[in-house]
């Protein structure tokens, strides 16, 4: 999609954001630090697993895990897809703002321009705050 000025946008517009190095390293450790979990988290699962079908649950437990992070990448890609989307609508709803304050464009396009970004704008919020929400109430269960 070419920007409002008919150039081609930049490979790294649509980023909404890139860590540097050390951002990145910590991000690794903190990933690290949550994958360690597991093992506390499979050790209760042992001891509170009948021994007669202890195997069966663990393939159980396994598949769920193995379809939640296939669900999850799908889901983030979705996710992603839909960011990218809000921001090309931002950007260009600004760009004709600009354009409208410098009279090149029409104000019935620059209205149009101006609430397809506002919509954009609460959609993304609106999935900012269901997340948040989702990750509050994770936090809350009880292990």
């Amino acid at each position: 999609m070419l920007q409002v000025d008919g150039t081609p946008p930049h490979p790294t517009q649509h980023l909404f954001w890139c860590p540097s190095l050390i951002g990145a390293l910590l991000l690794l450790a903190i990933a690290g630090a949550t994958g360690a979990y597991q093992i506390t988290v499979a050790a209760t699962f042992t001891s509170w697993t009948p021994d007669g079908v202890r195997g069966s649950a663990f393939g159980v437990a396994r598949t769920g895990l193995r379809v939640a992070q296939g669900v999850g990448v799908a889901a983030g890609g979705g996710l992603a897809q839909a960011i990218g989307s809000a921001v090309d609508t931002l950007q260009t709803g600004e760009a004709v703002a600009i354009q409208g304050v410098e009279g090149a464009v029409a104000p019935m396009k620059v209205v149009e321009s101006v609430m397809a970004a506002q919509r954009s704008l609460q959609t993304v919020l609106a999935i900012r705050d269901k997340a948040v929400s989702a990750y509050q109430e994770i936090a809350r269960m009880a292990i």
